[in-house]
């Protein structure tokens, strides 16, 4: 509070000196005000200068701020597994159709927090096309997505 009250002297006498030199010169007011004017500025400089600035205490917002970056950055890494999962599932139906096969697949993948995705299960529901092109179907499943063969599952549809 004594840091404010005496800044406030310093501009009351600074303004009274300043209104002082201009009520008793007669002449060249202008540059009379101009150089009350840049003293008012140099004044008010040096108490800011001189004024420390209380800093805010910030660290209860901290826990609020980190919680908001965890959240979205799991929702980030959901919406990158969801959209792996649908292009996934879109590439081997239309590698299923290059082989003639009618096929729709289910693909189940983690990721990890540097959003790395792993694909942990692969399902296909054949609906039709030369059997024997399952076979094929499977190993290009098995070695293009890195999954054994217990991580895929092909099964016929049923009526």
């Amino acid at each position: 509070m004594s840091v404010l009250l005496g800044a406030l002297y310093k501009i009351t006498a600074m303004g009274l000196v300043c209104g002082a030199l201009l009520a008793l010169c007669g002449g060249q007011k202008e540059i009379l005000r101009l150089g009350c004017a840049c003293a008012m500025v140099v004044l008010l400089l040096s108490i800011v200068q001189n004024t420390p600035l209380p800093m805010p205490d910030l660290s209860r917002y901290e826990g609020a701020v980190r919680q908001q970056v965890e959240d979205a950055q799991a929702k980030n890494r959901t919406i990158l597994l969801e959209q792996t999962q649908a292009q996934l599932e879109l590439w081997l139906a239309q590698q299923a159709a290059g082989l003639q096969l009618n096929c729709s697949f289910t693909v189940t993948c983690d990721a990890d927090t540097n959003g790395n995705v792993t694909v942990r299960w692969v399902e296909g529901i054949y609906r039709g096309g030369p059997r024997e092109n399952l076979v094929s179907l499977r190993e290009m499943i098995r070695t293009q997505l890195s999954v054994t063969d217990g991580q895929i599952l092909i099964r016929e549809e049923t009526s």
